[in-house]
């Protein structure tokens, strides 16, 4: 029978407990890790598509993770942001910032964090355009958005 008054029983199951939690923070972690680790392989090779896929389309690429500055004004004070996009391209005289999705949802002008992304590219690039470029369906969509 246990000894439920032993400072060894209570030691051993500290002990486990704290092991517990470590081993649980650490799968945790590795999970996240994982997961971090799988969306940049799918980004790099939806990239690598895109690349391919401009290309083959006639576009020539300016440049690659093309950074511009967004301007926003908060209560009269200008905030500035760093915003970074997959690609500066151009073609038939044309400049158009050029972004990459390679998930089923994510190349979709329907997903709300997609078009907000867009829409924040039209304000803080100087070019002609936005093109959302589905990696997943070798597809290139024109985006707008037109004023109301």
């Amino acid at each position: 029978m246990l000894d439920l008054s032993s400072p060894l029983l209570w030691a051993a199951l500290a002990l486990l407990l704290t092991l517990g939690v470590w081993l649980g923070i650490q799968f945790a972690a590795w999970r996240v890790r994982r997961r971090i680790a799988k969306h940049r392989r799918l980004g790099k090779r939806g990239e690598s598509r895109a690349t391919r896929l401009l290309k083959e389309s006639g576009y020539r690429i300016e440049d690659e993770q093309a950074s511009s500055h967004l301007h926003v004004e908060i209560d009269g004070v200008v905030e500035t942001w760093l915003v970074r996009a997959d690609f500066i391209v151009s073609k038939k005289g044309r400049r158009y910032v050029a972004e990459t999705k390679g998930g089923q949802t994510s190349a979709s002008i329907a997903t709300a964090a997609t078009r907000r992304q867009l829409l924040e590219y039209t304000l803080a690039f100087d070019t002609d355009g936005v093109l959302l470029v589905d990696a997943a369906r070798d597809a290139i969509h024109t985006i707008a958005f037109p004023q109301r």
